[in-house]
């Protein structure tokens, strides 16, 4: 009995969310600039969505000032330009050249999140809510993401929870929320939109070909951990993230 319960555990246990078959969008351009006090704010996106309907976001962000993409040899050639569509090709090129990520990703700061497809109409997908850390006992912070697959594009959006919304309405007016430097609830925010996003891979790639990835969790101190089988079949290499490292992992057994 000890021994088929063993089994079934690590059955269990090799249960996730996998990506054979999966899409992959990388984006590395936004919509519109993006400025915080005087810098500018880089960001890439790599999504994976699998034919399970999982999905796996990592997002590199980067600060770097004003002063360094747009000098003034910059505004001398914006100066020299008659049209606004030449000044605006010009901003475009010379932003896109300043971009730190698009050389070393890893130079920026890493954001990893797991979600799964909310609503699908088309070629247009939504994520289910994302929790989003907050200090606050108050406010419970989500976001989500659209997807368009067929102009290539991502907007990330962000909000707060009902609950949240429900405990602002009774405990917070505007004047006191003004002091803490937030603002009424309203309609979601969009706080990012990517655009030109490039697919690396579709539904009809190899799973030798395609990353997969997936969701899990620990069951002891020894360093089992379970996920689900489609997470796990067909792949030759295995790692796992834990506390923002990859950390290499083997297969002990499988069961569907």
């Amino acid at each position: 009995m000890k021994k088929l319960l063993g089994i079934v555990v690590l059955g269990l246990l090799l249960s996730g969310n996998a990506y054979a078959n999966a899409l992959t969008m990388s984006c590395t351009d936004h919509k519109k600039l993006y400025l915080s006090g005087t810098d500018i704010k880089y960001e890439t996106i790599d999504m994976i969505i699998d034919q399970n309907g999982s999905i796996h976001i990592t997002t590199y962000s980067k600060f770097v000032p004003l002063s360094e993409v747009f000098g003034d040899n910059f505004l001398k050639k914006v100066k020299a330009l008659k049209t606004k569509k030449e000044k605006k090709e010009l901003h475009t090129k010379t932003r896109l050249e300043a971009d730190p990520l698009i050389e070393n990703k890893e130079s920026g700061y890493k954001k990893e999140v797991f979600s799964s497809i909310a609503l699908k109409a088309g070629n247009k997908i939504k994520t289910n809510f994302i929790k989003v850390e907050s200090s606050s006992e108050l406010l419970k912070f989500i976001e989500y993401y659209e997807i368009d697959l067929d102009k290539k594009t991502i907007n990330e959006f962000f909000t707060v929870t009902q609950q949240s919304k429900n405990a602002w309405n009774s405990d917070w007016d505007e004047e006191e929320a003004k002091k803490h430097g937030l603002k009424k609830v309203g309609a979601p925010d969009l706080t990012s939109s990517w655009i030109n996003c490039k697919k690396k891979s579709d539904g009809s790639s190899s799973n030798s070909d395609v990353a997969s990835s997936g969701s899990g969790f620990f069951i002891n101190n020894k360093g089992y951990f379970v996920t689900n089988n489609h997470v796990v079949k067909g792949c030759k290499q295995s790692k796992i993230t834990f506390k923002e490292k990859e950390v290499d992992a083997e297969l002990i057994a499988a069961s569907n």
